[in-house]
């Protein structure tokens, strides 16, 4: 039962996950705006497009490894050890390909300080890309590793953007805590991994090539999928400064900032059950599927809620009168958030039931759709099509569409969802087993 699945250690976990992500928020909330004021939008903006290709960059150097690795470790400790070490070899190779052929066209397309802040991100990602120490502790449900890891690589990072800004240092010198932020928490990660592992399971790791296959054929899906997410997740933003204006561009920003701030919550929860989900049979992972929807559910309403009580508060104390626009729009794209952690959840499902082929196909198809719808609501509704494209193409994604991978199994999952009474009697369950 679910009850029997949801134990301490996950609820510990998301604890941690949580921590993380509210230090990172208020950290980059108030120094990175202080620095952004300095540097100007300009040179903030240089640092932004060098953030967004290596974002994609690394995405397709990862290749979907790190679910294949958190699933393997949960069912076999040294089979999805050897896994992520093995595969590291081809994530590098990939990020090495790739990233030169980036920065060849960042040379010859920017000025120098793009360039600069360029191969300051690509080394960062680089670290993040050879990690798998991450990977590992998520699976094992040692997310506090990464925590203190990631939270003093942030520290460090922060400190460096706030000295250098305080003192009026060259912009380049930001370049040192862009490094910092992926060479840091990679140096803990290692550091804790070898303190924490006796000599024989260390030299027990092997390289085997048979890994590195299965990790590209199994990890296309994934590739693919994830690459199409960050597709349709920019296309609303080009289109809008297309159709309509780079005002609407920033007024949509400020609502996605709003509306998918507590996305991190979602992730959260999803990261820490998912050990679960692969290591299960299929009746209790359907359960435990359906109880984490039902969870995901309840806080995106109270969020909702939420900024319908305090969000004009909110956007003119911090953003201005100018920005007012905004608020409509975010309750659109609070929905989509919360549509957008289902789908996290119930991908995760299927992934532990090796659906990699159909959520490739679904996202290669979801992008089209979502392309199509976007360039019709927007042309015609501007700000409030963009909103709503959003959110119409995360309910068709995560509810009609799923229904064609196993579609008794994926009815089964829809009717536990909406299963309250169900819902309350778990909750109780944990809350009984808790005390």
């Amino acid at each position: 039962m679910v009850n029997k699945l949801l134990k301490n250690k996950i609820f510990t976990n998301v604890v941690w996950l949580l921590s993380e992500k509210i230090i990172s928020i208020v950290g980059l909330l108030f120094v990175t705006s202080y620095v952004a004021k300095y540097i100007g939008p300009d040179n903030f903006g240089k640092l932004n497009i060098s953030v967004y290709y290596y974002s994609i960059i690394q995405t397709i150097a990862l290749w979907g490894s790190d679910t294949i690795g958190i699933k393997r470790i949960s069912k076999n400790l040294s089979s999805g050890l050897n896994f992520l070490f093995s595969f590291a070899s081809y994530r590098f190779l990939v990020f090495s390909i790739v990233a030169a052929i980036t920065e060849l066209y960042l040379y010859f397309t920017f000025d120098k300080l793009t360039f600069y802040f360029s191969l300051a991100v690509c080394a960062s990602s680089l670290f993040s890309v050879v990690d798998v120490f991450n990977s590992y502790n998520e699976a094992r449900l040692k997310s506090f590793f990464n925590v203190i890891a990631n939270v003093i690589g942030i520290f460090v990072s922060l400190v460096i953007r706030f000295v250098i800004a305080h003192f009026e240092l060259p912009p380049i010198f930001l370049s040192i805590s862009i490094v910092c932020t992926g060479l840091v928490p990679f140096i803990i990660r290692s550091i804790i991994f070898l303190k924490t592992h006796n000599t024989y399971t260390v030299k027990s790791i092997r390289f085997r090539k048979e890994y590195v296959s299965y990790g590209i054929v199994t990890g296309t899906g994934l590739l693919i999928s994830s690459v199409s997410v960050m597709i349709y997740v920019n296309i609303s933003r080009v289109l809008l400064g297309y159709y309509n204006s780079l005002s609407d561009v920033g007024i949509y920003s400020v609502a996605m900032t709003l509306g998918t701030m507590w996305g991190f919550i979602n992730n959260a929860i999803v990261v820490s059950i998912t050990p679960k989900l692969y290591s299960s049979n299929n009746s209790n992972t359907n359960e435990t599927t359906a109880f984490t929807c039902q969870i995901l559910m309840l806080i995106g309403f109270g969020y909702f809620m939420f900024f319908y009580l305090f969000g004009n508060f909110i956007l003119e104390s911090l953003y201005g009168k100018s920005y007012s626009a905004a608020y409509i729009v975010t309750f659109f794209l609070i929905a989509s958030t919360c549509l957008s952690g289902l789908g996290m959840a119930i991908s995760r499902y299927i992934i532990s039931l090796n659906g990699y082929s159909y959520l490739a196909k679904k996202s290669f198809f979801v992008v089209l759709l979502g392309g199509g719808v976007a360039i019709f609501l927007i042309s015609h509704y501007g700000l409030i099509g963009a909103s709503m494209s959003a959110c119409f193409i995360e309910l068709i994604s995560v509810s009609f569409l799923n229904l064609f991978f196993k579609t008794d199994l994926m009815i089964k999952l829809f009717i536990n969802i909406f299963n309250l009474r169900k819902f309350f009697s778990t909750f109780v369950g944990i809350y009984k087993q808790r005390e």
